[in-house]
């Protein structure tokens, strides 16, 4: 049976793991034994969670956003992304820390900005600021999600990162043309 290959300590890579897992229409066995898998297949399955949207496997992901192996951490994050509800927001701000990964940053600001919680704003507006290209496009994204025009306006105003100001008043322009009516 491929799940009792699976747990066997094999250098089966990840893309291999995904075709194996894929191959089954009903990912429920893999999930049952999941913890005994090698973390090719761990991350596997957490990747087709995420492919499929497998809502069914939400408390999975959600278990594994705290898992200590930073691959399978950031695997369960994404899935997330797909399949959580408004509630899980709060999973992600441990992400939203200066000394997280630039990809667990990313990966909690995209869930933000789609579930977009006004309570959210504390924790986004730091990133708009960040040094990496693709959390402050993430920042600026959930921002506008969960605070809307008025939030770019503050930041365009009195940020005291130049490019940050640049960059939500470039973004204010732009949603304020697609608002015109002529």
């Amino acid at each position: 049976m491929a799940i009792e290959e699976a747990k066997q300590t094999n250098e089966i890579s990840f893309f291999g793991a995904v075709l194996a897992v894929g191959r089954s229409k009903d990912l429920s066995l893999w999930v049952k034994e999941f913890d005994s898998l090698t973390e090719s297949f761990q991350m596997a399955i957490l990747q087709l969670i995420y492919d499929r949207d497998e809502t069914q496997y939400v408390e999975l992901a959600r278990r594994k956003t705290t898992e200590a192996n930073p691959e399978i951490r950031k695997r369960a994050l994404r899935a997330l992304t797909r399949i959580g509800l408004e509630e899980d927001w709060q999973l992600y701000t441990p992400y939203l820390e200066e000394e997280t990964s630039w990809v667990e940053q990313m990966l909690a600001l995209r869930f933000l900005e789609n579930v977009a919680p006004q309570e959210a704003l504390v924790y986004i507006l730091p990133f708009v600021g960040s040094r990496s290209w693709w959390v402050r496009t993430a920042a600026f994204d959930a921002l506008l999600a969960c605070g809307g025009l008025e939030q770019l306006a503050l930041v365009a105003k009195d940020h005291p990162d130049r490019y940050a100001k640049q960059k939500a008043t470039e973004r204010l322009a732009k949603e304020m043309k697609q608002h015109v009516v002529i």
